[in-house]
């Protein structure tokens, strides 16, 4: 009978280790086509119930991060790609760590992680070469060749590409081998060595002769045809590209089309027959808006405009130079405002987070000092026993000074409203709430306070912070939430149990009740105030390790403040979850709202 039970027992976990493994596959067949299901099989495989292995739960978080990284999510992609790099150094055997950390490696390529992508690769060649994998090797050295091509490793790429193909048998592994010398001849290319390139690559053409090969021959001919036109072959390049074109027919990529016929434009022009390189520039042109591939379409019409001024139709090419400029100074501004975006969320963020890691830190060390009182008031206790009535004197004391203490500890001088210490320890979510409702938290900042300081003197202010906290002190008593000073002329309110729509109501409330206050200068005159808003709900924030879970909602709240300042002031922001599930991203945001993931509630709204 133990027998019997021990394998059923047996069998069971055999079962439900044969099911994680087919979640897993399906995991990696859905990463690039499909990643929210993919993301969703990952989440169940990494489900602590279900008793992953170790390989399990790096196989999952590897395919977790490129899924991650196929929808944008950058933030999430690199959170997992860190837990499966933590986890790899614990799996026993060299070949299953060299094949995780190779997944890996490409995940962190695809996130343009370059360098550390080369790392990776680095550490698993060194592995399969320490452990007498050599049937590995060529593949680990050809992805190495490939990321240090990307970091501008020129010459080492080269050198690996070649090492790798004199481990390979071009008869029994073509396979490899056609990729690994076509990657060669490009990165020839970029060093300038255009012959050689040239005969790297031709001994390809026979290997691409099969069918369904033809989008490859048809890449191979135009890249050897761009080869001979640097070398100054131009008939055997003309050759070439016609017959890359020819093959084309037989498929339907627009933007390589374009390219190719980019090229032959330049051959054409360079040759004197203008006609034909201007009807081919037209021909490239119209491809390339098809494709929808904005620099594919600048290109072509950069192409078109030197084609044009050769023929001497300057009123056309300045009409097509204008669309150019348009649209390259549209597609720069366009990255450079993202960039700027990304760049901003990231430094405000790391800023935060910077100032909460010291409240941390301080909120530990205050209670190590509540410790150690609370060990010499007892000591002093166990001491004094003798001198009862005294001791019971002093110790009344004590405790009225620690109560005041305390209150200090957490109150703010100056307005009376709890600090930003005792804040942060009653930040949260709401237990009870109703569907589709959520914690909101709103950052408020006082318009151009520094002026009220530098014109009306500190003192005034000061009544303008106090002024202000006596309205936000009611307002929060009137709504059964907490409000605090966060700094300076900063304040936090954490409402609960709020819609998006009584959330708009009540930033703008604030905007309103504080435009209403008047504060009496020394001198006499009479000062309007404004505020800026900022905020977002605490919980389907997206928080990393060791952060508390109102972390996010703060970060996304402080970014939509600063986006109503650049707006013009005495206004408000907030952003909402596109579903309920979203979980807001404060270093994905700006993508979040373009995407419509989330919602962002202007101050028109």
């Amino acid at each position: 009978m133990i027998a019997c039970l021990a394998l059923a027992i047996f069998s069971a976990a055999l079962a439900a280790d044969n099911e994680m493994d087919e979640w897993l596959a399906g995991c990696e067949q859905m990463e690039h086509g499909q990643p929210e299901e993919a993301i969703a099989l990952a989440e169940r495989v990494l489900d602590p119930s279900e008793r992953p292995t170790r390989l399990q739960r790096v196989r999952a978080l590897n395919c977790q991060a490129g899924a991650h990284s196929q929808l944008g999510q950058t933030e999430q992609a690199l959170t997992a790609l860190e837990g499966a790099l933590t986890l790899i150094p614990s799996l026993d055997d060299p070949g299953v760590r060299i094949r995780a950390k190779s997944r890996a490696s490409s995940v962190a390529y695809r996130l343009r992680q370059i360098d550390q992508a080369v790392d990776l690769t680095t550490e698993s060649l060194r592995l399969a070469e320490n452990a007498g994998l050599s049937d590995q090797l060529p593949e680990i050295i050809g992805r190495l060749a490939i990321f240090q091509g990307d970091a501008g490793q020129v010459d080492l790429a080269v050198d690996n590409y070649r090492r790798a193909l004199a481990m390979l048998d071009p008869q029994t592994q073509p396979q490899l081998v056609m990729p690994m010398r076509y990657n060669l001849g490009i990165t020839l290319r970029r060093r300038g060595d255009f012959q050689e390139a040239l005969e790297v690559l031709e001994p390809l053409l026979p290997m691409l002769e099969a069918p369904g090969l033809e989008s490859r021959r048809a890449s191979l001919l135009s890249l050897m045809g761009g080869l001979n036109f640097q070398l100054g072959n131009r008939d055997q390049a003309q050759s070439l590209f016609e017959a890359s074109l020819a093959l084309h027919q037989t498929f339907d990529n627009p933007a390589e089309r374009a390219a190719l016929l980019r090229e032959l434009t330049r051959l054409y022009r360079e040759d004197g027959e203008l006609a034909r390189a201007r009807e081919i520039a037209e021909e490239s042109l119209a491809l390339s808006r098809r494709s929808d591939d904005e620099q594919s379409v600048i290109h072509s019409l950069e192409s078109l405009v030197e084609t044009l001024t050769a023929q001497g139709e300057f009123q056309l090419a300045l009409e097509h130079h204008r669309e150019m400029a348009e649209r390259a100074e549209a597609l720069l501004s366009q990255q450079m405002d993202s960039q700027l975006a990304s760049a901003e969320a990231l430094l405000r963020v790391q800023q935060r987070e910077a100032e909460l890691e010291q409240l941390r830190q301080e909120r530990a060390l205050q209670a190590i000092e509540r410790e150690q009182q609370i060990f010499r008031q007892r000591l002093w206790t166990a001491a004094a026993a003798a001198l009862l009535a005294i001791f019971l004197v002093a110790l009344l004391v004590q405790r009225a000074n620690n109560r005041q203490l305390d209150r200090v500890s957490r109150q703010d001088p100056l307005t009376g409203l709890p600090n930003r210490r005792s804040l942060t320890a009653d930040l949260g979510p709401a237990t009870n709430r109703r569907p589709g409702c959520f914690s909101v938290l709103f950052l408020l900042d006082l318009d151009h306070f520094k002026r009220i300081n530098d014109l009306h003197g500190h003192d005034s202010g000061d009544r303008a912070l106090a002024a202000t906290a006596d309205f936000l002190a009611a307002y929060a008593a009137s709504h059964q939430s907490q409000v605090g000073r966060w700094g300076g002329e900063e304040f936090a309110l954490q409402i609960n149990d709020l819609d998006d729509e009584a959330a708009c109501k009540h930033a703008q409330a604030l905007v309103t009740g504080i435009a209403a206050l008047e504060i009496t200068a020394m001198n006499g005159d009479v000062l309007r105030l404004s505020a800026s808003i900022g905020f977002a709900p605490i919980e389907p924030g997206l928080s990393k390790s060791g952060q508390e879970l109102w972390e996010p909602a703060l970060n996304c709240a402080d970014q939509l403040l600063y986006r109503s300042k650049k707006a013009g002031r005495n206004g408000r922001f907030g952003v909402w979850p596109g579903d309920h599930d979203q979980k807001l991203a404060p270093l994905e945001l700006e993508q979040q709202i373009e995407t419509g993931r989330c919602r962002l509630l202007s101050r028109d709204a």
